[in-house]
């Protein structure tokens, strides 16, 4: 409940049926800063970054598989996202509608798991478990009951992986907190400039394109 009324209240989380994130994603080192664009809607998810004019990488989650556009890979034409990758980026769909507070029909248990330090902080830690074999850990500032990490936990190959981000420099936005940085283990990471809710969004976004006429 204390989590629920830090963002800005249950109900008006429920009530975002989609949303644009614009802002900038900054390399680790600092070296890149480009354009980057997320988009959202009803359990779908896709970024856009421009690597220059008239370029794109994207990313997209459809809710059960997805795909992307890799320019530096030598083509412009859209490939399958595996499986690993599609898990992964899915995380993204927790900045604003947290499994926390939506809950999906995938999730099969919540558990409290006490309280760690994270960055000198003490934080409450809350697993959700997916029936597809993903667990996510969510760390909760015990003073500010917001979410400042999550660690996304799935296998791949026969193999255990971890996905981070972390989360921190919350505004508001049509009577919600917001986080504006959402950074990775590597220090790289999103700094966003602004928040869309419930945005008019095309579906026709998330679907795959064909590839280019030859």
């Amino acid at each position: 409940q204390k989590h629920y009324a830090a963002v800005g209240g249950r109900e008006k989380c429920l009530s975002i049926s989609s949303f644009v994130m614009s802002g900038r994603f900054i390399s680790a080192d600092g070296g890149w800063k480009k354009k980057y664009t997320l988009y959202h809607k009803d359990g779908k998810i896709r970024s856009d970054m421009v690597i220059q004019p008239g370029m794109w990488a994207i990313r997209c989650f459809n809710g059960s598989g997805g795909w992307n556009i890799s320019p530096w890979g030598g083509s412009l034409d859209a490939q399958p996202l595996n499986a690993e990758d599609a898990k992964d980026f899915s995380t993204q769909i927790n900045v604003v509608k947290s499994d926390l507070i939506v809950g999906t029909s995938a999730m099969i248990s919540l558990q409290y798991k006490g309280v760690e330090d994270y960055d000198g902080s003490e934080c409450h830690v809350v697993m959700v478990n997916h029936n597809d074999g993903v667990h996510r850990e969510f760390f909760i500032d015990a003073d500010s009951y917001l979410v400042v990490k999550v660690d996304t936990k799935y296998r791949f190959m026969d193999e255990d992986h971890t996905s981070t981000i972390m989360l921190s420099n919350y505004k508001k936005t049509d009577g919600l907190l917001l986080p504006t940085a959402i950074e990775s283990e590597d220090g790289g990471g999103v700094f966003v400039n602004s928040y869309l809710l419930n945005a008019p969004i095309n579906d026709a976004l998330f679907r795959m394109p064909p590839p280019a006429a030859k």
